[in-house]
């Protein structure tokens, strides 16, 4: 099955082409003219490497620019545990940006001695055009990564913050590392985390905002971890994770901590985790899922856990189609709680879609579980609208406008391919029940359906809606 080439990652693959433009009124600027990593000097004009520009740019007050063209540029002064920027990786302590000429080009292997940047507390650094590459393997837990943030000196870490813009992380990271290691703030766009973050996390987040726009998280062996201080928000949009995972539990996105994420326009395809959810959400977090897709993932899709929160652990379905699994949700009993609205919940084989423990709350508007569910005594279950499961009745309580049906092939879903929008959807056919049968859902109906077409009133049972248009086009059928 192939995944849908959206916009998003056209554009990505465009920005190994680019030449990017800094940004204008740094302090000073500083040109790294060599790749090599000689024991650090003074930067001079013609004789200076990426380790010195940095510890000039430390010395000097204000945010400071370095531009790092094209080359392969080597870390060669061993050593770890020291700030000063002498060995291992290259400790900042003052506001900086790193330019470079695009991930392709400009790139940075830090052979394993240690991070490759190490941002100290309270420190905003941005990084963009660059490449992290390391093609060989690291020998111990402690070695390795690409960024770190808020880890050392004296300010607070709550403020740091990380911009990274148009990057390559492709590299190794032991144990007790990740391939992007941030605390307090991090706004990254269009970032490829591949394989090459093994053992350890691809991205590793504390704080209190992070924002993820056009990531691709493809191979690693655990993708993105984060937890959020209380009212933290993150934002992951136009995004994909595939091909992530590992013997372990949680490897794709494992979420925590008294915040809000909201993921939108994200594909989740063919990862896997040990005997839990590909994507947890614990700890008293709330996660917001609108116009994505998961498919092909093992074991669950995603599990909500109310373990180490003390309050609800909670996750709301806004026009998600979740599908080719052999299940699909799992609520961990008292303070988790799932809300679906217009979502489309389809298992690949005979085992049940939904699975319930006592205390667990499930709140169905409008929505489509083929696959049944699996629930133990003291679950709550409440519904809204017209809601459709098979087989059989398992789910949802008896009320009129709840049907159950023998066999999820009375509802005439398609396969899941391009119908347009940015993710793949199962569209029904127009006679589909979903259809006909939903006629007392119409002020339940959200504006549009997960493609972003504009639905009818009344509007089709879950994700995608057959009688939706779209919104680029008059009725006429002429672009506006």
């Amino acid at each position: 099955m192939t995944t849908q080439p959206s916009v998003a990652r056209s554009r990505w693959w465009l920005a190994f082409g680019w030449a990017l433009v800094p940004a204008l009124g740094s302090a000073a600027t500083f040109q790294v003219t060599r790749t090599d990593d000689p024991v650090p000097d003074a930067c001079l004009p013609a004789d200076c490497s990426l380790r010195e520009a940095v510890r000039a740019a430390n010395a000097q007050p204000g945010r400071d620019l370095i531009r790092l063209p094209a080359g392969n540029y080597v870390l060669e002064q061993a050593g770890i545990d020291e700030d000063a920027g002498l060995t291992g990786d290259i400790d900042i302590t003052d506001d900086l940006e790193i330019l470079g000429d695009g991930p392709g080009a400009s790139r940075i292997d830090p052979r394993g001695l240690d991070y490759v940047l190490d941002a100290a507390s309270g420190v905003a650094l941005t990084v963009r055009g660059v490449g992290l590459v390391q093609p060989t393997p690291i020998s111990g837990p402690y070695f390795g990564g690409g960024i770190r943030t808020g880890a050392f000196g004296t300010g607070d870490p709550v403020t740091s913050h990380l911009t990274l813009e148009d990057v390559l992380v492709n590299v190794y990271a032991g144990l007790q590392r990740a391939g992007i290691s941030a605390r307090g703030r991090l706004h990254a766009t269009r970032v490829m985390f591949l394989r090459g973050n093994e053992p350890s996390w691809a991205l590793a987040f504390g704080g209190s905002d992070l924002r993820l726009h056009q990531i691709d998280f493809q191979g690693n062996m655990q993708a993105l971890t984060y937890s959020l201080s209380s009212g933290g928000q993150a934002r992951i949009t136009d995004s994909r994770f595939a091909d992530n995972g590992t013997a372990s539990m949680c490897t794709t996105i494992q979420a925590s901590g008294a915040g809000t994420t909201l993921l939108q326009r994200v594909t989740i395809k063919d990862n896997f985790a040990f005997g839990s959810g590909t994507v947890c959400v614990s700890g008293g977090a709330r996660m917001i899922v609108r116009d994505s897709t998961f498919v092909g993932n093992r074991t669950h899709a995603l599990s909500v856990n109310p373990f180490g929160g003390t309050s609800e652990t909670r996750v709301d379905l806004h026009n998600v189609t979740m599908t080719g699994m052999e299940r699909v949700l799992f609520l961990g009993g008292i303070g988790a709680e799932a809300h679906l609205h217009h979502a489309t919940l389809i298992t690949a084989s005979p085992i049940y879609a939904v699975e319930m423990r006592t205390g667990a709350r499930l709140h169905s508007t409008n929505s489509v579980v083929a696959g049944g569910c699996a629930s133990q005594n003291g679950i709550t279950v409440e519904t809204e609208g017209a809601n459709f499961e098979a087989p059989n009745r398992t789910c949802f309580p008896q009320w009129q406008t709840n049907y159950a049906f023998s066999s999820h092939a009375a509802f005439a879903l398609g396969a899941l391919q391009e119908n347009g929008g940015p993710t793949l959807t199962a569209l029904p056919l127009v006679t589909s029940p979903l259809v006909t049968l939903s006629t007392d859902a119409g002020a339940l109906c959200p504006p549009t359906d997960q493609r972003g077409y504009v639905r009818p009133r009344p509007c089709t049972s879950g994700a995608a809606d057959p009688l939706a248009i779209d919104d680029a086009l008059l009725i006429d059928g002429l672009d506006f």
